[in-house]
């Protein structure tokens, strides 16, 4: 919980982005997983969802900005999720921001 964490939808995207990402298996954020990144006071956030999602993400980003903490959220290229990008190429988009 000391370095920035990813957050994306499914355990495949998850594996191809790499250390200390986290799948939610689907848009919403559980509870559980909301106050423990409110607990441990996480440095950053990136927020790697899908673009169908886009609107569940925007929304994630505003509650854990209100809560101070550093958020990112990572854009997709349209038609595209990390898995089918693969590793290099999303850990470029999460490097940029």
């Amino acid at each position: 919980w000391n370095k920035s964490i990813n957050i994306c939808e499914g355990a495949f995207d998850a594996i191809t982005i790499g250390e200390n990402s986290i799948p939610i298996f689907g848009k919403f954020l559980p509870k559980k997983l909301k106050m423990k990144i409110r607990k441990e006071k996480v440095d950053r956030v990136n927020i790697i969802l899908d673009n169908d999602a886009r609107k569940e993400a925007l929304e994630l980003c505003e509650y854990l900005m209100a809560e101070n903490i550093d958020v990112r959220m990572i854009e997709i290229p349209e038609g595209s999720d990390p898995n089918d990008m693969g590793s290099k190429k999303i850990k470029n988009l999460i490097d940029r921001i």
